[in-house]
């Protein structure tokens, strides 16, 4: 029972779910005549979105290149609304949403080009959907091009 999950002769229980317990469930009774399963009931985990990578990403990018920095999440409901955010030393602002494109509900691209050294910094993207706001941001780094640490 410590796990959340009770079963006994006609139920099965499911405590505290996360998005991990999604998925189809169904019954198997056995005795000496054979076996028989019940049809599937599908459990649907509704959730805020969660970056699909958990580390930081760097990369390395030289003046006026242009980047696509591309943000994963997975969420439930899949239609997901994004805010870029720029910080650096000195500066910190939210990305004007004309510079990203959302696709297919759950990813974001934003085109980056750093034209000075105050363009180097860490990119945030948050998600959003029906269920809530993304608690931890995807995370970039961007750093010159010959900076890259191994």
């Amino acid at each position: 029972m410590s796990s959340g999950i009770i079963i006994s002769t006609h139920s099965l229980v499911l405590q505290s779910v996360t998005r991990k317990q999604s998925g189809d469930y169904s019954c198997v009774a056995t005795n000496s005549r054979g076996e028989r399963a019940s049809v599937p009931v599908n459990l649907r985990v509704r959730y805020a979105p969660v970056c699909r990578y958990d580390e930081i990403t760097v990369i390395g990018a030289s003046l006026d290149e242009v980047l696509k920095v591309r943000c994963q999440v997975s969420a439930d409901p899949g239609e997901v609304t994004f805010v870029w955010q720029f910080n650096n030393s000195g500066d910190s602002f939210e990305v004007s949403p004309a510079r990203f494109a959302t696709s297919s509900g759950n990813v974001s691209e934003l085109m980056y080009t750093p034209a000075s050294q105050r363009d180097y910094g860490t990119l945030t993207c948050w998600g959003k959907n029906s269920i809530g706001r993304q608690q931890e941001p995807c995370v970039f780094q961007v750093v010159p091009a010959g900076e890259l640490l191994l």
